[in-house]
């Protein structure tokens, strides 16, 4: 009996570690509504209707490595983030409810270059909310609420070149 309980005692000590809560490597808690998440790489970024991950981020955010510390060097918007789209060269375009992204006024939709500054060239502008981009090839699709793009009439749905943002010939007008 006394040699059977140091052996227990053993057991029990080396069982431990199977009940132990394992922590997630990363984890993120914002101030309000997340509307996109997209996934580059091992790089998370994340738009909506907040302010702060963790830290003051307006409403767009890159968290690198899906750490749960956001890049405090990534444009700032002054308004909602609906939709991202990769530029296949480690840019972005996003959508939503902006007028100024890294303090340049763009109306509701820009290219955040890799560099993460604002793309000077990619100035389309919409009268009102951009909810989704697809990009395809060269062209990048917008839809929203909006009934103008890049001074075109456009109602919803509209195509630009993604490197101009100049509004193609494409004009569906859905209802």
């Amino acid at each position: 009996m006394k040699k059977l309980l140091p052996l227990c005692w053993l057991c029990l000590l080396a069982s431990g570690p199977l009940w132990a809560q394992t922590l997630l490597p990363s984890s993120f808690e914002t101030n309000g509504t997340v509307n996109t998440i997209q996934r580059a790489g091992d790089t998370v970024y994340v738009g909506g209707s907040f302010s702060t991950i963790g830290y003051n981020t307006s409403s767009v955010a890159r968290l690198p490595g899906g750490g749960s510390l956001p890049d405090q060097n990534f444009p700032r918007s002054n308004g909602a983030i609906n939709a991202w789209a990769a530029d296949g060269a480690g840019g972005y375009y996003v959508g939503g409810g902006f007028t100024q992204i890294g303090g340049q006024n763009r109306l509701y939709v820009a290219h955040i270059l890799a560099d993460k500054t604002v793309d000077a060239a990619f100035n389309p502008g919409t009268n009102s909310l951009v909810n989704a981009l697809a990009l395809s090839g060269n062209l990048l699709y917008v839809g929203g609420y909006f009934t103008q793009i890049g001074d075109q009439p456009r109602t919803f749905l509209a195509a630009l070149n993604a490197t101009t943002g100049t509004p193609t010939a494409w004009n569906p007008s859905p209802d």
